[in-house]
């Protein structure tokens, strides 16, 4: 049962790097278009990028993965400055600062 269950994960994790893969190359076609939308573009590549190397940190046994999360964070940061992004604050945080 425990190995399926990480044969599910693993294609989980497959899954959601070819969809990193496939933001990062659609942002890359916007950034080089300077297409209108670049900016959004940039800021989802940020979040799936974010979220594909958290999902990989889940892996620390694979050395591949491990740099595929590496990798992702460098994406991410990347992609967080030409979406113009800077630290947000929750709605709820704010608020409780107030």
């Amino acid at each position: 049962m425990q190995e399926q269950g990480m044969r599910f994960a693993q294609t989980e994790l497959t899954s959601l790097l070819q969809l990193c893969a496939d933001t990062c190359d659609l942002h890359a076609r916007m950034e080089m278009a300077e297409a209108d939308f670049a900016p959004q573009a940039a800021e989802l590549c940020f979040q799936i990028c974010s979220r594909t190397a958290l999902e990989c940190e889940k892996f620390p046994e694979d050395s591949i993965v491990i740099k595929c999360s590496d990798i992702c964070r460098k994406c991410a940061e990347h992609c967080r400055g030409m979406a113009g992004m800077t630290v947000r604050v929750k709605p709820s945080q704010m608020s409780a600062r107030l």
